[in-house]
């Protein structure tokens, strides 16, 4: 099961609970489970907000929220509390399952993703020799393609084709990337390009890249992609 089916079938699980608390009308046994409730709540919001939860939904801010939105909080009781804070997980949990909360969390992990094969690269390049030179490059190229294309899906842009350049290209077009750094994804694209297939007698192959060109492509690429995603 996915990350997003198991966080979706979760917050079903508490909604059906704390629905079953407020049926029973028992305040007893709602302030006893709340504490757990409010903390499993809290770990699914950590979950899909890696970099900081919103201000709405945050626990230990959920009073000025409610002052906020013009409730008189000193008026509510605890019960009260706990049915803002289901609604407000239930509007949460349905924006979950529609995709709007997991686009950002998608954009968190792949860039994760991203970081790690770009880290490999480098590693690989402290032993400055071949295959590893191939290979770093060829992992940089990977992210560098992939970045594009998730661009152009972002931006609404359809590709007539799987190639990266033709990516490149659109995203120039568009007015998405400017003209310097579609030129500069035309180098690494190529260099990546390069290492990935034998060299020929007829054009210059990866022997011609230089150590300066191959730490350039790692560090431009590594920016491009925390840039746009």
């Amino acid at each position: 099961m996915s990350i997003i089916k198991s966080l979706t079938k979760r917050c079903k699980e508490i909604i059906k609970k704390c629905e079953d608390l407020l049926i029973s009308g028992d305040s007893k046994k709602i302030n006893d489970e709340l504490i757990g409730i409010s903390a499993s709540i809290e770990n699914i919001y950590r979950i899909c907000f890696p970099n900081g939860i919103p201000d709405d939904l945050r626990t230990d801010n959920f009073e000025n929220t409610l002052r906020n939105m013009g409730i008189i909080v000193h008026s509510i009781n605890e019960i009260g509390r706990f049915k803002y804070r289901l609604n407000f997980f239930k509007n949460f949990a349905e924006d979950l399952e529609k995709g709007l909360v997991t686009r950002n969390l998608v954009k968190i992990i792949t860039l994760d993703i991203y970081n790690d094969m770009i880290e490999q690269a480098q590693n690989l390049r402290e032993f400055y020799i071949e295959p590893l030179n191939r290979a770093a490059c060829v992992l940089t190229r990977i992210v560098l393609e992939d970045t594009l294309k998730k661009l152009c899906d972002d931006n609404s842009i359809t590709l007539t084709s799987d190639k990266a350049s033709v990516a490149n290209d659109e995203l120039k077009k568009k007015n998405i990337i400017t003209k310097e750094q579609w030129r500069l994804n035309q180098v690494w694209l190529d260099i990546g390009n390069k290492a990935a297939h034998p060299e020929s007698s007829q054009e210059e192959g990866f022997s011609s890249i230089t150590e300066d060109q191959m730490n350039n492509m790692i560090n431009s690429v590594k920016q491009f992609a925390q840039e746009n995603l």
